[in-house]
């Protein structure tokens, strides 16, 4: 069975870290007043911004790659990294939704609405970017499953809708990660084996004993 090297681990792995990294970076924002950490707090930002667009990027690169070339080791390794991704994004979604709340919030009083009605779109497109750069290896590891014959063209489409919106990618990920997982087992377990048939023993001829 034909594994990746390790080291395609870090492109997802990266991806988690650099988004978690730039949700907690924002949040220590409004905790920090000492003058002499903002510089360090908009390095911080910037690096962690450039590394998760990186990692958009090699997302679909390295996803597209190893679902093309198929094989169960690549199979498998795409059904964790889906799972791995989209379950460790969740702490930067939570803490988008409650910014986006916050905001919500603030755009009922007058003096703020057009701050709400300009940013709360740009919001929520951006978030759906970066659940979309999560989608890869769900998508890939849909379609792979469907050219190994493991589960039908209209599942595969319903995965593959599933992927592009938010909450039900989170669902559709475990739900896909525990049923691949059980198809891909089933189709490696070998079918039992057959007993050969037993040929009919001939009576004896009559005369031959006395």
């Amino acid at each position: 069975m034909k594994k990746p090297n390790p080291l395609c681990w870090i492109v997802p792995i990266g991806y988690v870290v650099a988004l978690d990294g730039l949700a907690a970076t924002l949040a220590a924002v409004g905790f920090v007043d000492d003058a002499k950490f903002e510089g360090l707090i908009e390095v911080l930002i910037n690096t962690c911004g450039l590394l998760a667009l990186g990692f958009f990027f090699a997302n679909i690169v390295l996803s597209i790659v190893l679902g093309v070339r198929g094989g169960a080791g690549r199979r498998a390794f795409l059904r964790k990294s889906m799972l791995l991704v989209k379950l460790g994004l969740i702490p930067f979604f939570l803490f988008g939704a409650l910014v986006m709340l916050a905001m919500a919030a603030i755009s009922v009083l007058p003096m703020f609405a057009m701050f709400g009605v300009m940013f709360l779109p740009l919001l929520a497109v951006l978030g759906w970017l970066i659940m979309a750069g999560g989608s890869p290896w769900s998508i890939a590891y849909a379609a792979r499953m469907r050219r190994d014959g493991l589960i039908s063209g209209s599942e595969c489409a319903l995965h593959i809708v599933l992927q592009l919106l938010f909450v039900a990618d989170v669902a559709d990920a475990i739900a896909l990660f525990v049923c691949g997982r059980s198809l891909e087992q089933r189709a490696q377990t070998p079918p039992p084996s057959t007993p050969a048939p037993v040929p009919p023993s001939t009576p004896p001829e009559e005369g031959s004993s006395r």
